[in-house]
Protein backbone atom coordinates (compact mmCIF):
# COMPACT_ATOMS: atom_id res chain seq x y z
CA UNK A 1 0.00 0.00 0.00
CA UNK A 2 3.00 2.55 1.13
CA UNK A 3 4.72 1.71 -2.15
CA UNK A 4 2.04 2.13 -4.51
CA UNK A 5 1.16 5.69 -2.60
CA UNK A 6 4.96 6.68 -3.32
CA UNK A 7 4.49 5.42 -6.96
CA UNK A 8 1.57 7.68 -7.33
CA UNK A 9 3.17 10.63 -5.98
CA UNK A 10 5.69 10.46 -8.16
CA UNK A 11 3.47 10.31 -11.35
CA UNK A 12 1.07 12.80 -9.86
CA UNK A 13 3.63 15.62 -9.84
CA UNK A 14 2.75 18.74 -10.86
CA UNK A 15 4.27 19.95 -14.72
CA UNK A 16 6.86 23.13 -14.25
CA UNK A 17 6.74 25.32 -16.91
CA UNK A 18 10.53 25.88 -18.11
CA UNK A 19 11.52 29.40 -19.19
CA UNK A 20 15.20 30.08 -20.84
CA UNK A 21 16.12 34.30 -20.32
CA UNK A 22 18.52 35.44 -23.01
CA UNK A 23 20.54 39.35 -22.25
CA UNK A 24 22.31 40.89 -25.57
CA UNK A 25 23.23 44.55 -24.40
CA UNK A 26 20.37 45.96 -22.96
CA UNK A 27 17.70 43.93 -23.87
CA UNK A 28 16.14 40.81 -22.16
CA UNK A 29 14.62 38.52 -24.03
CA UNK A 30 12.36 35.33 -22.79
CA UNK A 31 11.99 31.92 -24.54
CA UNK A 32 8.55 30.48 -23.42
CA UNK A 33 7.69 27.41 -25.33
CA UNK A 34 9.79 28.28 -28.45
CA UNK A 35 7.81 31.80 -28.41
CA UNK A 36 10.31 34.46 -27.37
CA UNK A 37 9.26 37.92 -25.79
CA UNK A 38 10.96 41.33 -25.19
CA UNK A 39 10.73 42.39 -21.68
CA UNK A 40 9.39 44.78 -21.01
CA UNK A 41 6.55 43.54 -23.83
CA UNK A 42 3.18 42.57 -21.28
CA UNK A 43 1.32 41.89 -24.60
CA UNK A 44 3.73 38.94 -26.00
CA UNK A 45 3.41 36.95 -22.44
CA UNK A 46 -0.44 35.90 -24.16
CA UNK A 47 0.85 34.40 -26.68
CA UNK A 48 3.79 33.07 -24.91
CA UNK A 49 1.48 31.84 -22.31
CA UNK A 50 -1.53 30.91 -24.24
CA UNK A 51 -0.60 26.90 -25.21
CA UNK A 52 0.48 26.26 -21.29
CA UNK A 53 -1.49 24.17 -19.09
CA UNK A 54 -3.83 26.18 -16.70
CA UNK A 55 -2.71 23.38 -14.27
CA UNK A 56 0.84 24.07 -14.23
CA UNK A 57 1.47 26.38 -11.45
CA UNK A 58 5.37 26.31 -11.30
CA UNK A 59 8.01 27.64 -13.29
CA UNK A 60 11.83 27.89 -13.74
CA UNK A 61 13.88 30.36 -15.46
CA UNK A 62 17.24 29.53 -16.89
CA UNK A 63 19.77 32.03 -17.61
CA UNK A 64 23.35 33.00 -17.15
CA UNK A 65 24.21 34.01 -13.94
CA UNK A 66 25.13 37.61 -14.08
CA UNK A 67 21.64 38.29 -15.76
CA UNK A 68 20.48 41.09 -14.76
CA UNK A 69 18.12 41.64 -11.51
CA UNK A 70 15.52 43.74 -13.90
CA UNK A 71 15.48 40.70 -16.28
CA UNK A 72 14.85 38.19 -13.75
CA UNK A 73 12.46 40.32 -11.17
CA UNK A 74 10.13 41.05 -14.30
CA UNK A 75 10.06 37.62 -15.31
CA UNK A 76 9.42 36.58 -11.82
CA UNK A 77 6.69 39.14 -10.95
CA UNK A 78 4.71 38.83 -14.56
CA UNK A 79 4.90 35.03 -13.79
CA UNK A 80 3.77 35.81 -9.75
CA UNK A 81 0.72 38.17 -11.65
CA UNK A 82 -0.42 35.90 -13.72
CA UNK A 83 -0.84 32.75 -11.16
CA UNK A 84 2.41 31.05 -10.54
CA UNK A 85 2.40 30.15 -7.52
CA UNK A 86 6.29 29.19 -7.31
CA UNK A 87 9.00 30.93 -9.73
CA UNK A 88 12.74 29.60 -9.45
CA UNK A 89 15.78 30.80 -11.08
CA UNK A 90 18.67 28.71 -11.94
CA UNK A 91 21.80 30.63 -12.97
CA UNK A 92 24.20 28.77 -15.24
CA UNK A 93 27.75 29.42 -15.42
CA UNK A 94 28.95 31.15 -19.38
CA UNK A 95 29.87 28.26 -21.71
CA UNK A 96 32.56 30.42 -23.03
CA UNK A 97 34.68 31.81 -20.34
CA UNK A 98 37.98 33.47 -20.86
CA UNK A 99 40.87 31.12 -20.15
CA UNK A 100 43.02 32.70 -17.38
Amino acid sequence: MIAASLLLAQVAAPAVLRIRVEVQGERCTVIVAGKAVDLPDTHGWDGALAGIDPKVTDAVIAGAAATPYRCTGGIVYTLQMRGFGRVAYVGEEASSRPAR
